[in-house]
Parts: structure tokens; C-alpha cells; sequence
């Protein structure tokens, strides 16, 4: 929710660009995601750049974990019972 509202806020932004504020400079190569990033805005999209790798990481951590515990369940579903319960 709280990346939501963080895009949201960065959509939301003025439409036009004030004369004063235009960045006629050549942009600059984010090296997060290497894309041209206009360098008025490279603070705000390095932050943004930063939580959302950050969370492609902790996903593909979460997924692995997830595929080791289905094998588990899978192996511990195949196997014979290690004891009987015989009164």
C-alpha cells in the first residue's frame, strides 16, 4: 500500500513543467534499473528505483523458500510412514 502511494504521489506531480524548472541538461543513466532519468528527478526515481528492487529480491527470496517447502511436502507426501502405531 504504501509503494501505491508513493506512485500515486509522483503521478499526481504538476502536468506542465514551469520554464524555470525544465532541465535542458542530457539525461542521465539510472544504475539501478539503466534507464535515462531526466536529472531533476534522479533523487526521486533512485528512491523509488531502490524500494522497488529491493522488493523483486525479497519476492524471488519469498518464492524460493516457497519451492523448497513444496518439495518438502511433496517428499514427506511420498513417503511410507517411519513407524506404526501398534497398541
Amino acid at each position: 500500500m504504501e509503494l501505491q502511494s508513493i506512485l500515486a504521489s509522483v503521478v499526481a506531480g504538476p502536468a506542465v513543467t514551469p520554464v524555470a524548472l525544465q532541465d535542458t541538461s542530457p539525461p542521465v543513466m539510472c544504475r539501478i534499473c539503466e534507464r535515462n532519468v531526466p536529472v531533476l528527478s534522479l533523487a526521486d526515481h533512485s528512491s523509488l528505483c531502490v524500494q522497488h528492487h529491493k522488493w523483486d529480491i525479497k519476492s524471488l527470496e519469498i518464492n524460493e523458500m516457497l519451492r523448497k517447502v513444496r518439495s518438502f511436502v511433496r517428499i514427506r507426501s511420498l513417503a511410507p510412514p517411519k513407524y506404526s502405531r501398534n497398541p
